[in-house]
C-alpha cells in the first residue's frame, strides 16, 4: 500500500511463487497489508490517504499480476476482518478486492473469499456470493464467533454451500479455523455442515 514498498513486495511475491512452486502448489494468496505474529497488520498505513493506498494497491497488483502470468501462478487477493483479528487492513470489502479483479482481468488474479472474515465486516453472505461470487478464486471457512468448525456459531453453512455451488462456484474451499475440541470433533462437523 505504500507505494514506496513495492519493489520490495514484488521481490517478497517472487519468493513466495518460488516456494509454492517447489510444494506443487498452483496459487499463492496475497493480502493488502504485512501481516506479523499471530496476523497483527504491521503496519496501517496512517499517514496515507485511503485514496494512495487505494492507487498503490491497484498500481502494485498490475505488476503481480505479470509476475503470476509469466510464473503461471495463481493469486488469490484476501479480504480480512478489521475488528477481531486484523485491525488496521486495508482490504476489508468483498466489493473492493472483487472490483480490483474485474478491473485488471487477469484470470491469474481472483479474490480468497473467507467467509469467517466477511461475515464480521459485511454479514449477507449469500448476496455477495451471488454479485461477486465469479471473482473467486479461493473459499476458506470458519464459523463466526470463535473461528471454529461449522456447527458452532452463527453461520448456515449448508446454506452457504449450496449457494457457492448454485452459482457456479467450483474452485477449492479451505477450513481455516481453530476447533473447538479436537480435529476428529472438527472434521465431523465439517462433514455434516457443509
Amino acid at each position: 500500500m505504500d507505494p514506496t514498498h513495492k519493489e520490495k513486495y514484488l521481490n517478497y511475491l517472487k519468493q513466495s511463487i518460488a516456494a509454492a512452486k517447489q510444494v506443487g502448489a498452483s496459487s499463492v494468496t496475497i493480502h493488502s497489508n504485512a501481516l506479523g505474529e499471530g496476523g497483527i497488520v504491521v503496519n496501517h498505513y496512517d499517514n496515507l490517504s485511503d485514496t494512495v493506498k487505494l492507487c498503490s494497491m491497484y498500481d502494485t497488483l498490475l505488476a503481480c499480476v505479470k509476475i503470476a502470468e509469466e510464473e503461471q501462478i495463481n493469486l488469490n487477493l484476501e479480504a480480512l476482518n478489521i475488528t477481531t483479528d486484523h485491525v488496521g487492513n486495508f482490504l476489508k470489502y468483498t466489493q473492493m478486492g472483487a472490483e480490483i479483479c474485474r478491473l485488471i482481468g487477469s484470470p491469474r488474479l481472483k479474490l480468497l473469499y473467507d467467509v469467517y472474515h466477511m461475515q464480521i465486516n459485511e454479514g449477507c453472505i449469500c448476496d455477495t456470493i451471488t454479485n461477486y461470487g465469479d471473482q473467486f478464486g479461493h473459499v476458506h471457512v470458519a464459523d463466526v464467533p470463535g473461528r471454529h468448525e461449522p456447527g458452532t456459531g452463527e453461520i448456515n453453512y449448508k446454506k452457504v454451500i449450496r449457494h457457492l455451488e448454485a452459482c457456479g462456484y467450483t474452485g477449492f474451499v479451505g477450513y481455516e479455523l481453530f476447533p473447538l475440541t479436537d480435529t476428529a470433533t472438527a472434521v465431523k462437523a465439517i462433514m455434516e455442515h457443509c
